[in-house]
């Protein structure tokens, strides 16, 4: 294996015919005209038979299988694909837009250097990136805020390719659960889409000792109503350490109880079989109701949900820097109207903490959310927030084939991720229309502007050429004419942008904006690559 060495001149070619290449594939999915990509796997399923191809219009989907036999080709493939891998993990959608976009800027760009060979390509890239930070201040001045559920709809839809039943399933998922609501999406058990709606706040942590905790008639679960909620962050490993909770829960004085032992739910890191046996002896002895269940999470993030699942209670966390369990007092328990707990599984329902508290709470993980390090602690804070404020939505995608449920499955994830990016930073008119404006507003003042004017339009260009029409002279004057008029491409006809519910998300925009510039930024200021070679 050695390297080879490619000087700038030579990287050029190559250079726009991988561009070429990973665009000219991804684009393809662009709009209501896109169509799906076919893409073969290779492995083998569980029962022995090759893994069928997979069928997509996820333009994510389709630019991570894209490569090319030769190496310098495939360098520069692999370089967009980095890039606009970004895009997705940032907002969840707008990668076919962001490449259409990149595609665009970097052929403008190598036009112009060649036109004036003395110009600086870092200069250039310092004008474009300038010009892209007062785009995308364009961006957010005409941005309008989400206000309903329909709007959140009307994002789905779109970024779904019109599939109006996608977008009404995510707008009730939303309209269930809130702006802040967990949503999941998973293999359906049918052909037909489903909903379905947790309510209360749910960990997926069942009973200790499996089934010998349960009480229902059925012994499949353990159910009580106003039960006490014990929280405890650490291991529970001696009986002993309990006595002092059962006692003062009993209001035990001179060895005998005053009042009624309510049901007792224990949460904790770890329990020893030696306290799992005495509270199963104080259950056969004594009728007493317990169940015992471990914390969520198995790291630094289960002792924010204890704090959480405190404040919802109105109880203590104990443990962990806090106070021991063996000083536990009157009120550190937390109360909670009703619980279910099964093998996989519990659920609180209507914890007794104080509402202004929990709003509180709310309020100090969204700060936490906007100052997360990396998008895993960013997801962990949303489903924090969400089992606090709406509880979970689940949608499940059906099909008759495998084919059908994973390319529905990848618009679905799409479409959810447009609506979460369309609440964050809100909506301006879509397909393509929006860019397409500010394009025409650019006065080419600078090289940046120069190159931006003409590669903003691209993706409007692109939604008309996957329907066939190339004719886009016309219709791109009639749509910049009104601020709300855009093209419906499915109906071929201009229409009201928010009557219609043709809009994007400011965030999925703004993204892939970022990322076309840095894809620009990458490939026209390249002095040359490396790469390894065989030969």
């Amino acid at each position: 294996m050695y390297k080879k060495l490619i000087t700038k001149d030579e990287l050029e070619t190559p250079m726009i015919q991988g561009l070429t290449k990973i665009a000219g594939m991804v684009k393809r999915t662009l709009g209501p005209g896109g169509l799906p990509i076919i893409i073969q796997r290779v492995g083998q399923s569980l029962n022995g038979e090759p893994l069928g191809p997979k069928i997509t219009k996820d333009g994510v989907s389709v630019a991570n299988e894209c490569s090319d036999r030769d190496p310098e080709q495939d360098l520069i493939i692999q370089a967009v694909k980095h890039i606009c891998k970004k895009t997705n993990s940032l907002a969840g959608d707008g990668t076919t837009t962001a490449i259409v976009l990149g595609e665009a800027i970097v052929l403008e760009t190598l036009k112009v250097l060649k036109e004036d060979t003395t110009l600086n390509p870092q200069i250039v890239k310092e004008s474009l990136e300038k010009e892209m930070l007062s785009i995308i201040d364009e961006l957010k001045k005409s941005a309008t805020k989400i206000t309903d559920y329909e709007k959140i709809k009307q994002v789905a839809t779109i970024s779904a390719n019109g599939d109006e039943e996608v977008g009404d399933i995510i707008g009730k998922a939303f309209e269930a659960v809130g702006a802040e609501g967990v949503i999941t999406v998973d293999e359906g058990s049918s052909i037909n889409n489903t909903l379905e709606i947790v309510e209360g706040y749910q960990i997926n942590r069942g009973a200790e000792a499996r089934d010998r905790f349960f009480n229902n008639q059925e012994n499949t679960k353990f159910e009580t109503e106003n039960a006490a909620l014990i929280i405890y962050d650490g291991a529970l490993r001696n009986y002993t350490d309990i006595i002092p909770v059962l006692m003062t829960l009993a209001g035990v004085v001179d060895d005998k109880p005053t009042k009624a032992m309510p049901p007792v739910v224990i949460m904790a890191n770890e329990f020893s079989s030696e306290v799992i046996q005495f509270l199963l002896i104080q259950k056969a002895e004594k009728g007493m109701q317990f169940c015992c269940i471990k914390g969520p999470h198995v790291s630094h993030v289960r002792s924010g949900y204890y704090e959480d699942i405190a404040i919802m209670t109105g109880g203590t966390k104990l443990g962990n820097g806090g106070r021991s369990i063996k000083s536990f007092e009157e009120g550190d328990e937390g109360l909670v109207k009703r619980i279910t707990i099964d093998k996989y599984r519990t659920i609180f329902y209507e914890g007794q903490g104080c509402e202004e508290e929990i709003l509180k709470r709310v309020d100090q993980l969204k700060t936490l959310k906007n100052q997360a390090e990396s998008p895993y602690d960013a997801q962990v804070i949303s489903d924090r927030i969400a089992a606090l404020t709406g509880g979970v939505a689940k949608i499940g995608v059906g099909g008759y084939t495998e084919f059908e449920i994973k390319e529905k499955y990848d618009r679905i994830e799409d479409a959810l991720n447009a609506a979460r990016a369309a609440i964050q930073e809100g909506i301006v008119p879509g397909g393509g229309t929006t860019l397409l404006r500010i394009s025409d507003k650019l006065k080419e003042s600078g090289i940046g502007a120069k190159i931006l004017r003409k590669a903003l339009q691209a993706p409007f260009t692109q939604i008309l050429e996957n329907i066939g029409n190339k004719n886009t002279l016309q219709i791109y004057k009639e749509v910049v004419k009104n601020e709300n008029n855009v093209y419906d491409a499915r109906k071929k006809k201009l229409v009201d942008s928010m009557e219609a519910g043709i809009i994007d998300p400011v965030k999925v925009t703004r993204t892939a904006l970022e990322n076309a510039v840095s894809i620009a930024s990458l490939l026209s200021t390249a002095g040359g690559g490396i790469i390894y070679t065989k030969e």
